[in-house]
């Protein structure tokens, strides 16, 4: 039961600011969007890439504020 506390501590503590979550969730973003593209076309094409990657970006930040609405 103590540890869960401490760790419960320490992610509330360790608050990242939204460009450093920008960047992590892009940088996630891109590898999962090559990963589907290259899955269903069998090849790797920029625009699809990054057009997949900024969908899957905005998706994470909608469901963040869908989230963080529900816990007010």
């Amino acid at each position: 039961m103590k540890s869960k506390t401490r760790l419960t501590t320490f992610c509330k503590d360790n608050n990242l600011n939204q460009f450093q979550m920008l960047v992590i969730r892009a940088v996630i973003g891109l590898f999962v969007a090559v990963v589907i593209t290259r899955m269903f076309t069998g090849r790797i094409y920029i625009p699809y890439i990054v057009g997949l990657a900024i969908i899957l970006v905005g998706l994470a930040f909608f469901s963040e504020y869908l989230r963080n609405r529900k816990s007010r």
